[in-house]
């Protein structure tokens, strides 16, 4: 999962992306994906705090739309999560910010049980629970490999492409 290894190269810097959706991932004819507009990004580190509100908020955790102060790289794990879940479902797993701000997920069908585990890690309500980028980055779904040359970049376009 390549935003994954994006997500943790930042991280491993203290750098904290702050608007991770999936209008800010390309994707190349060879299936190599690029996080793309870091307007938003900052430094982040153990002893300080953010409270401005930064990216979108589709994406935003509950502590952050409650107006509470993040370090950073959990608001990015729950932004990871929406990414993953509109990935896979085409559509925000919550249709309001009071939903959101609940984070109870419903899978709208059946997924593996790897697939769901990362899921609602990601989107765990609590931050000191949430996945870490090392907890997602080692786990078993996110690690299986995918032989791309099974894919045609034009047939994966016509199919998922607008």
């Amino acid at each position: 999962f390549q935003v994954v290894n994006a997500v943790a190269y930042l991280h491993s810097r203290n750098i904290v992306h702050r608007d991770l959706k999936d209008e800010n991932v390309i994707i190349d004819q060879n299936f190599s994906c690029k996080l793309i507009d870091f307007g938003s990004a900052a430094y982040f580190g153990h002893n300080f705090l953010f409270s401005t509100f930064c990216g979108t908020m589709e994406y935003c955790s509950p502590e952050v739309l409650k107006g509470n102060k993040y370090r950073g790289p959990e608001l990015e794990m729950w932004s990871l999560g929406i990414l993953l879940y509109t990935l896979v479902f085409f559509e925000n797993p919550f249709r309001s910010l009071q939903e959101a701000m609940h984070a109870e997920i419903e899978l709208p069908w059946e997924v593996s049980e790897g697939l769901f585990q990362v899921i609602a890690w990601l989107l765990q309500r609590d931050p000191q629970l949430r996945a870490t980028i090392r907890n997602i980055s080692n786990h078993y779904w996110v690690k299986q490999s995918v032989d791309l040359r099974k894919y045609r970049f034009q047939d994966v376009l016509k199919k998922y492409g607008n």
